[in-house]
């Protein structure tokens, strides 16, 4: 991030992608101790990585 956006505590992700992209965004925002809300059109977040064990990360939190 290049640091320019000036971001609330409470924070609204669009993931349309279905990836890491997506996740791993939001996992590092919540990290840093923001309040994410993820939204997709797909049935689930992460939708691509279900089929592998890479969403372990994103899905434990």
């Amino acid at each position: 991030m290049s640091r320019r956006a000036r971001l609330g505590q409470q924070i609204l992700l669009l993931d349309e992608g279905g990836n890491w992209r997506g996740c791993g965004t939001a996992l590092h925002l919540t990290e840093q101790g923001y309040q994410v809300t993820v939204i997709t059109p797909d049935a689930m977040v992460g939708k691509e990585l279900s089929r592998t064990a890479a969403d372990y990360p994103c899905a434990k939190h």
